[in-house]
């Protein structure tokens, strides 16, 4: 009997715990309407389309990307959304195509012959971006490590730019270049948060 009583006891104890732990627990709570909202920085490798004949990219011609992206969910799941943000880019274009002008102010454009000797030909520009994207994922509300494939475009336009042509006693710097197409919708492609492929647009 003095047995039977300390297990009931005991029992009644252990129970008596398990309650007061169930009621202290903090509850989980689900977000059923969560976005992937994003602060972005990526690095592109930049490419010019429409180049004139013998023109050649050398060098590295790179980029450097920041930015914020909202989260705009399409279904009741929310693995479907648009994306659409704004940020700002820097680029560098280094080729063979030396940008100038002329004594009456009119642009030069002239692909510099391999036996020229230079230190540097590089185009520079500086863009407000607002990237729009198409967001597929694996996500749920309650799983946060997922597969995740964005692509769409970025409408990109050129606030400043700079034309650099440097050898060893001269240099030449153009800030004026009327040609220029200071509007664009480069192509990018992203997985898992990373900038794959930027092709940007038409520059000349």
């Amino acid at each position: 009997m003095i047995l039977l009583g300390l297990l009931m006891t005991f029992s009644g104890n252990a129970q008596s715990s398990d309650d007061d732990r169930k009621e202290n627990a903090i509850p989980t709570v689900v977000d059923s309407l969560y976005r992937e909202d994003q602060f972005y920085i990526g690095l592109s490798f930049n490419l010019i389309n429409n180049e004139p004949a013998d023109f050649t990219q050398n060098g590295f011609s790179g980029g450097l990307h920041l930015g914020f992206i909202r989260d705009m969910p399409l279904n009741k799941r929310r693995n479907k959304a648009i994306g659409v943000g704004l940020g700002f880019s820097t680029n560098t274009y280094n080729s063979n195509l030396f940008i100038g002008e002329d004594e009456d102010g009119n642009s030069i454009y002239s692909i510099l012959d391999s036996d020229v000797d230079y230190k540097s030909n590089r185009l520079n520009t500086n863009l407000i971006e607002m990237p729009i994207q198409y967001r597929w994922r694996t996500s749920t509300a309650t799983k946060y490590n997922f597969w995740r494939i964005y692509t769409g475009i970025k409408l990109g336009y050129i606030y400043y730019y700079k034309a650099r042509f440097e050898q060893a006693n001269n240099t030449v710097v153009q800030t004026s270049i009327p040609e220029l197409n200071k509007l664009g919708t480069p192509q990018l492609l992203l997985w898992g948060g990373m900038v794959v492929l930027t092709l940007l647009f038409n520059t000349i």
